[in-house]
């Protein structure tokens, strides 16, 4: 888990959003994680049920708590989610995008801090700066700085597939040209799905 949801952060795996307390505190431990990309930490969240184990470590302690609702979805704009309103309950909730592949709503996880554990007063993580996104409203082409270089990587890999056909229809042969053509082709492709899940949303 690391700090922060924009999509930075949570390239390096799920992030805690601002303003939440600490796993095993007080308040409502919100977490947003990618549902599809980036290892997919939150690919089955869907599948957790009433009663099952979610752990989280934190400085050498484990808290488990336990999911008190079905996963149900909200819009990206039902941000209370992930809010504390009860300042004497310690529990968790889990976000990420759906239906996979799509930032339409949001898929959300609720679950309560096992009764056996004392909770610790809230030490909320608050950014130094402000986040350049929020995984609940941002949605597609939320980083426009990206877009040029898409195009551009795009427009290199359409060229590289063109001229390789080409000089296959030409006469050269296919064995000698096709993997050229991949070794070039390959590494361009690399970065331009780096550039590409910038547009995606943040949690997707």
């Amino acid at each position: 888990m690391v700090a922060g949801t924009n999509y930075e952060a949570l390239e390096k795996g799920p992030g805690l959003f601002d303003g939440s307390p600490l796993p095993g505190q007080f308040g409502n431990v919100s977490i947003a994680g990618h549902r599809t990309s980036y290892g997919a930490p939150f690919g089955r969240i869907n599948e957790l049920e009433i009663g099952d184990e979610i752990v989280l470590t934190r400085a050498g302690s484990t808290f488990t708590y336990i999911v008190s609702e079905e996963p149900f979805v909200v819009r990206p704009t039902s941000v209370d989610v992930v809010k504390t309103f009860d300042n004497d309950s310690a529990r968790l909730t889990l976000v990420t995008c759906h239906p996979k592949w799509t930032s339409k709503n949001r898929l959300v996880v609720k679950a309560t801090l096992v009764s056996t554990v004392t909770p610790q007063p809230p030490t909320r993580y608050e950014p130094a700066a402000p986040q350049k996104s929020d995984v609940l409203t941002a949605g597609w082409f939320h980083d426009p700085a990206a877009v040029p270089g898409v195009m551009m990587l795009a427009t290199v890999l359409v060229m590289i597939a063109v001229i390789a056909r080409r000089l296959v229809g030409r006469g050269r042969r296919a064995w000698m040209v096709y993997p050229a053509a991949f070794a070039v082709f390959a590494p361009v492709l690399f970065v331009f799905f780096g550039f590409l899940t910038r547009l995606l949303p943040a949690n997707l």
